[in-house]
């Protein structure tokens, strides 16, 4: 084999391997998109009044409730369970925890590099905000930031406080998923639409005042603590 041919030959398998490459990249992107289109879907027949709405025949869950941030204008669907297959294709919905608008204390996580990447720059006093699938909207205000070790002792939350804990992993540019700490941020339910108007900033995420997380451990519930070290420990994001 000549030179040239060699080269030829070495080209065209290059080219071959970027086009595979390529065409794999195009086949997750489109099949993400597609979810969110049949995860929108689902949603709102959730709000029409059906129950468990699956997107897809296979799927082993559902869209329990939309989360909004108003500083970043963005919105995620909230999915059942705190399960690989649902962080897959959006933040998930802790078991055992208070069912979005409900009374009490929900818990939804998510990957630290996708869907709560934000939860780094996100400051206090931002408002998050959660419809139910009854479609109503609870708004929330972040009154807390703190990372936690997972191995130091029982995560324990107060199912009769209305707080929202938006939970991931830490620290958020590791390349290795999983480890022993997590990054909480704690909103407390805003009670007055004037409050939840007057901290409607979309100014928010402005990385210049970005408050460094101050690491603590967990806070125990006072009165009938509902525990989650488990599934915190299980948690891989």
């Amino acid at each position: 084999m000549s030179r040239r041919t060699t080269r030829t030959f070495f080209s065209l398998t290059l080219f071959m391997l970027c086009c595979a490459c390529w065409g794999h990249s195009l086949f997750i992107y489109s099949k993400a998109n597609l979810a969110q289109v049949l995860i929108t879907q689902s949603w709102n027949k959730t709000l029409a009044g059906e129950q468990q709405v699956r997107p897809w025949a296979w799927a082993d869950t559902w869209p329990v409730a939309r989360l909004e941030i108003p500083s970043i204008e963005h919105h995620y669907y909230v999915l059942a369970g705190s399960h690989g297959s649902s962080l897959a294709f959006g933040p998930g919905h802790l078991d055992g925890s208070a069912e979005p608008g409900e009374l009490g204390t929900t818990v939804i996580s998510g990957h630290r590099d996708t869907h709560f990447s934000f939860l780094e720059h996100l400051v206090l006093n931002s408002v998050v905000k959660l419809q139910g699938s009854d479609g109503k909207w609870t708004r929330y205000r972040v009154i807390e930031r703190h990372i936690t070790n997972i191995e130091s002792g029982p995560w324990q939350i107060n199912k009769d406080k209305n707080e929202l804990h938006l939970v991931t992993c830490y620290p958020f540019n590791s390349p290795i998923p999983g480890g022993n700490l997590r990054h909480i941020t704690i909103a407390k339910k805003i009670e007055t639409p004037f409050l939840a108007k007057t901290v409607l900033d979309k100014t928010a995420l402005a990385t210049s005042v970005v408050p460094h997380p101050i690491y603590a451990t967990p806070k125990l519930a006072q009165e009938d603590p509902l525990s989650f070290h488990q599934h915190a420990k299980e948690m891989s994001f």
